[in-house]
């Protein structure tokens, strides 16, 4: 914007974007695309300071170097953060050119800037070559690249065009970049012409074709990019033309969509402020379910096991343990990918038995993103021990490989239908057990128990339990076939610093509805439940070393 206005403009710019969808911004997850979007912007900030200063005849001449050095390595930065900055490019090249026609040596400065821009890019991108390259990871990188998050094929544009519209009518930024856009076309100056360029490419990368890989998952935080570039465009514009309320230049076109535009835009407006600012208890960036979740996951693997992991790619970093698949993300656009076939085939060789510690898989991946294939290796091969909550991706499990054990005697029968074969135990860490139970029926069950393992103390006090329906959840017992194997873990919380040794295991079914236990039929020494010594289990100790 002209000189005299630049702090207003500034102000505007950054105004307007604070109004963009709060809930997104103040979401729980500190996403990359904010990092995107800061480093992008600051990019084009000074983009166009060299632009503005290029048209001083007393700093024409200046070596501006260093500046196109930082605006190459911002972008190189940006696209490290999400590789939708690649967007940012086209508009810094035109800049460029531009830069390249203006003053006295212009055609020399050109190809500098152009060459500083170029290292300042190659900077960030050659180190993580590098890295790839020493990680063997490079071919992958780049025969890929549209299998990172969100560059996704684009499938059923016309309905994904409607949710774009539906959700920029809600927001508080329509309005005001319908006359900034507006303004910055009737200056036709190149400063503002790489504004509009950045948030016109910003906006087409979110719907076009399936053959150029990127695409929008029809969720707001996925256009944050798009709403920094248009909030530039709306305060640079609204400024450098003047507000009404300064001295009525408006015109009255833009007048009238300023009107008409914020009475569509208002509900929705109110609405958003109404959902942030209610009294609720936000949750905020502390990644602590996260760091638990890891946690969990590195207690039962050993440090050198590889981990599968159909969520939120954070839980590799808590857990510390690498991916053992190259498609270590199942994101939801590869069911609509031409890389579908060749994920599949990769997953379903790092879930056979010994190729992977453990999987952590979420609701949302086992019941709406995994193919059929996958999951049929998956429930093949493994099975769920424990249920975290995980509001952001319904809930998590942590498998186990499905591994054989000897029936243990004395075995249980319950009510004459229901056999306990083996019990055995895993310390987990000095706050958590697994106790494995394997069952088998002997008819078909005609009611759904929830099996039940008590910890009881020498005195028979209970110190720690854990209830659940089998397979967490999985496995109801009117779903068990009369002879069919069954592996139930339940993952049991116990006081720090508890001792063991003299701690007893209590295993039963009961009725939910009723409360009342299943009856044991055999050992008659028991009543209605099975107990044994913590001591007499096979107990295995799964807390890696590190």
């Amino acid at each position: 914007a002209a000189a005299r206005h630049g702090r207003f403009a500034a102000l505007i710019a950054v105004s307007l974007f604070a109004l963009t969808p709060l809930a997104v911004l103040w979401s729980r997850y500190g996403m990359l695309e904010h990092v995107q979007t800061a480093v992008s912007t600051l990019s084009i900030t000074l983009i166009l300071v060299a632009l503005r200063q290029n048209k001083n005849t007393d700093e024409a001449n200046t070596d501006n170097s260093f500046r196109w050095f930082l605006v190459g390595l911002l972008a190189g930065l940006a696209f490290l953060a999400k590789q939708t900055a690649v967007v940012l490019w086209p508009a810094m090249v035109l800049a460029i050119v531009w830069k390249k026609g203006q003053g006295a040596r212009g055609k020399g400065q050109g190809r500098r800037v152009l060459l500083w821009w170029f290292v300042g890019l190659l900077v960030p991108l050659g180190v993580f070559g590098l890295i790839l390259w020493r990680q063997g990871a490079l071919t992958d990188f780049l025969a890929f690249l549209s299998g990172a998050d969100r560059l996704a094929p684009l499938a059923d544009w016309q309905a994904k065009v409607t949710a774009v519209f539906t959700w920029a009518r809600r927001q508080p930024l329509l309005v005001p970049t319908l006359v900034g856009v507006v303004a910055l076309l009737r200056r036709r100056t190149p400063a503002f012409m790489l504004i509009l360029l950045w948030a016109g490419a910003e906006t087409a990368a979110l719907l076009l074709p399936p053959q150029v890989d990127f695409g929008w998952g029809g969720f707001s935080h996925y256009v944050i990019t798009a709403v920094a570039a248009l909030s530039l465009a709306a305060g640079v514009g609204i400024t450098d033309y003047r507000l009404p309320i300064t001295d009525y230049r408006l015109p009255i076109m833009a007048l009238v969509v300023l009107l008409v535009g914020t009475a569509v835009t208002l509900p929705g407006w109110w609405a958003d402020m109404n959902y942030v600012l209610r009294d609720v208890d936000y949750p905020q960036p502390t990644m602590a379910a996260e760091q638990a979740i890891g946690q969990a996951v590195r207690d039962v693997t050993q440090p050198d096991d590889a981990v599968l992991i159909f969520g939120n790619a954070a839980f590799y970093y808590w857990a510390e343990r690498p991916p053992a698949s190259r498609f270590f993300h199942f994101p939801a656009y590869l069911l609509d990918s031409p890389l579908l076939p060749q994920v599949e085939t990769d997953l379903q060789q790092a879930l056979a038995p010994g190729n992977a510690g453990t999987v952590l898989a979420s609701r949302m991946h086992l019941e709406e993103r995994l193919t059929e294939p996958i999951t049929a290796v998956l429930w093949q091969h493994w099975v769920p021990v424990q249920l975290f909550s995980y509001p952001y991706q319904r809930d998590m499990f942590l498998f186990l490989p499905k591994t054989a054990v000897s029936d243990r005697e004395p075995a249980a029968l319950f009510a004459g239908e229901i056999r306990l074969t083996a019990v055995t135990g895993q310390v987990v860490d000095e706050q958590h057990v697994l106790v494995r139970l394997d069952w088998k029926a002997e008819t078909a069950v005609s009611a759904d128990y929830v099996a039940f393992v008590h910890l009881l103390r020498p005195d028979g006090s209970l110190l720690s339990q854990h209830d659940g329906v089998p397979v967490v959840g999985y496995r109801p017992t009117t779903s068990w076939q009369p002879n069919e194997p069954i592996i139930d873990w339940h993952w049991v919380e116990i006081p720090v610093g508890t001792s063991l040794d003299e701690i007893t295991v209590s295993i039963g079914l009961y009725d939910p509805a009723a409360g009342d236990r299943l009856p044991l039929q055999s050992p008659t020494t028991e009543v209605d439940s099975f107990t044994i010594s913590w001591n007499d289990l096979t107990i295995t100790q799964t807390k890696p070393t590190d």
